[in-house]
């Protein structure tokens, strides 16, 4: 998939439960995507539902093209900015000191606490459960909030935590031109935003630690994955028994 940045599949993986079919893609925005690609996308890997994470002006400022056949379900995964206690004045602060990890660890605890993300979440896996065919999901960059979903699927799936985070930290291993073009995405959604180059390219980046934020939040505010699960995203085992039977061979 030459025109979707960060692309590829869930599938081919062990848990312990079996091994993922090759039925959930995760990347990029489709924005870009070329004939080609929406051909393999479509007709080859099977793939007749994308779910969008992003918010609704992302959605606006760089809409997915429609594939034929294929159908475009927005499922924002976090609420608006507004709507949120961050303060955009701190996130600039922070940004601009290069305090990245203050930026971004706060960001991946909310996946796991802010109720329209556990609300959403809980959408997500039943939209991949309803689905017979293949799903493809994505965010702007196909890296935070697609690569905690991620996470949170191979965990639900019976992978353990180091072959979780190895699938996470594949984002690091984008061929340049991907990288380049994420960070002038960025960039321009950023708009005067003053980051030098250095900083840019340290965002289009994964860090073991924010994964690790996530569950390690998990644990405080839960008690155990498994309460998070029950509690939090307010998951029955028939759903998690379902997931299972979908995506495992």
């Amino acid at each position: 998939m030459q025109s979707i940045r960060n692309f590829r599949s869930l599938g081919g993986i062990k848990t312990a439960y079996g091994t993922t079919k090759s039925k959930l893609f995760r990347g990029g925005p489709l924005d870009s995507i070329s004939l080609e690609d929406q051909n393999t996308f479509h007709n080859q890997l099977d793939i007749n539902t994308v779910l969008d994470l992003r918010s609704q002006d992302e959605r606006h400022d760089h809409p997915n093209i429609i594939i034929p056949g294929v159908m475009d379900v927005s499922l924002q995964l976090m609420p608006e900015l507004s709507s949120t206690s961050a303060d955009p004045k701190d996130i600039m602060n922070k940004l601009k000191n290069h305090d990245f990890k203050g930026f971004m660890i706060p960001m991946y605890q909310s996946f796991v606490t802010n109720p329209f993300t556990l609300t959403q979440h809980k959408r997500f896996i039943e939209c991949v459960v309803n689905n017979h065919n293949s799903t493809y999901f994505h965010c702007s960059a196909g890296k935070d909030r697609t690569g905690y979903t991620a996470a949170l699927i191979l965990k639900l799936l019976g992978a353990d935590f180091d072959t979780l985070m190895n699938e996470y930290l594949l984002t690091n291993n984008q061929p340049k031109k991907d990288v380049e073009a994420l960070i002038e995405a960025t960039r321009k959604r950023n708009g005067p935003m003053s980051l030098s180059d250095e900083d840019y390219h340290a965002l289009t980046f994964v860090s073991p630690d924010y994964l690790q934020a996530t569950f390690d939040e998990i644990d405080h505010v839960y008690g155990s994955f498994e309460s998070y699960v029950e509690n939090g995203l307010k998951l029955d085992n028939i759903m998690i028994e379902s997931l299972r039977g979908s995506l495992l061979e």
